[in-house]
């Protein structure tokens, strides 16, 4: 056990949330589960403020992160039927990467599985847990190679990147939708990158090479979650952190690090990463954007199931698939299924932050 957070240091944490994020529609949606007022204005405005994030790799990223790869998913041709799961840092991914999954891949109408489910979660990716873009690389031959010595970076470096990937190249996640008996499914993209200057330029309006106008395309899901817990919850990821909550000899401590307007954990400031995220909200559009909190999936599964179905136009969502996919979706389902990604599937609670230590 360590030394709890003073009431004084969670006073900090609202200040630079405030700063960040306040006058914003994804941060006042976040504020009653971090027991924060109500926005100040009782007026109904939103400031809907311009945001902007400076260019990878200049926010923060983490060791794995390829800058071709991010580069060709950044300038990819983007489908109408496009899925764009943006989730935060320890806000859920794993989870609704897998709830996607399941919604597009894995139960009929009576909750039975899809022929080749059970095997196709073995070989597509973001099936047995999230395959981010940004880490790959790009095709079988520089896989193979390692042109930039990754894997020789940490004793078993290649299974461990396997085991947080998958065996995937970034041309196996582009070639996703073209493979189920020749029905074409929607194309399943999961990343922690985020806002309008990371995600795919297809997503947001913007001109041609031509200088014409081209309306963005594809659909946008973002997974926010109370940054107190999410704050929390990589505290604890793979162990506490070595320098504990509030720094020492070997670091300034997890909360400090954190609450930085420079923090150096991978992907930057969370509270910059809702803030860029509600811009790239506001240019999709309420059309082709959701915003989906953690918090309200945990409190109400199937009706959140039912909106995320509702918002990709799936049709109709019987009992009996829904009753289905939430059972997948359990916390010991997901763990029965040896999903590679188990490394990172936690029970993460609500309001934890609340009794830390």
């Amino acid at each position: 056990r360590h030394e709890p957070i003073p009431e004084g240091r969670w006073a900090e944490f609202d200040r630079r949330f405030e700063e960040v994020l306040g006058g914003t529609a994804m941060g006042d949606m976040m504020r009653r589960h971090m027991d924060l007022p109500p926005p100040p204005s009782a007026s109904g405005e939103v400031a809907g403020r311009p945001y902007s994030v400076p260019q990878a790799p200049d926010v923060a990223m983490p060791p794995w992160f390829r800058r071709d790869t991010y580069e060709r998913f950044r300038t990819m041709d983007v489908r109408d039927d496009d899925i764009v799961l943006s989730s935060g840092v320890k806000m859920g991914t794993t989870w609704l990467t897998r709830v996607l999954s399941s919604l597009l891949h894995e139960f009929d109408d009576s909750g039975s599985p899809l022929p080749g489910a059970e095997a196709d979660r073995l070989t597509r990716p973001n099936r047995n847990g999230q395959t981010y873009p940004e880490g790959l690389y790009a095709d079988r031959t520089s896989l193979g190679a390692d042109p930039l010595g990754l894997f020789g970076r940490v004793e078993g470096g290649r299974e461990i990147h396997a085991r947080n990937f998958g065996d995937f190249t970034l041309e196996d996640l582009l070639g996703q939708g073209d493979e189920d008996g020749g029905v074409r499914k929607p194309r399943l993209f999961s990343t922690h990158l985020f806002g309008p200057d990371l995600l795919p330029r297809g997503l947001f309006d913007g001109e041609d090479e031509e200088g014409q106008k081209k309306e963005g395309r594809g659909r946008l899901i973002v997974v926010a979650r109370n940054l107190k817990d999410a704050m929390c919850s990589l505290h604890r990821f793979r162990g506490l952190s070595s320098d504990g909550w509030h720094g020492n000899g070997t670091g300034p401590g997890s909360f400090a690090r954190y609450v930085s307007p420079d923090c150096p954990n991978g992907y930057g400031s969370a509270f910059e990463w809702v803030a860029a995220n509600d811009a790239a909200v506001r240019a999709v559009g309420e059309r082709r954007s959701l915003v989906v909190l953690y918090e309200d999936v945990v409190e109400d599964f199937p009706g959140q199931l039912r909106r995320i179905n509702d918002f990709l136009g799936l049709g109709v969502l019987t009992e009996r698939r829904a009753a289905a996919i939430e059972g997948a979706c359990s916390m010991e389902s997901m763990r029965a299924a040896n999903m590679r990604t188990g490394m990172t599937i936690h029970r993460g609670g609500v309001g934890n932050w609340r009794d830390e230590p």
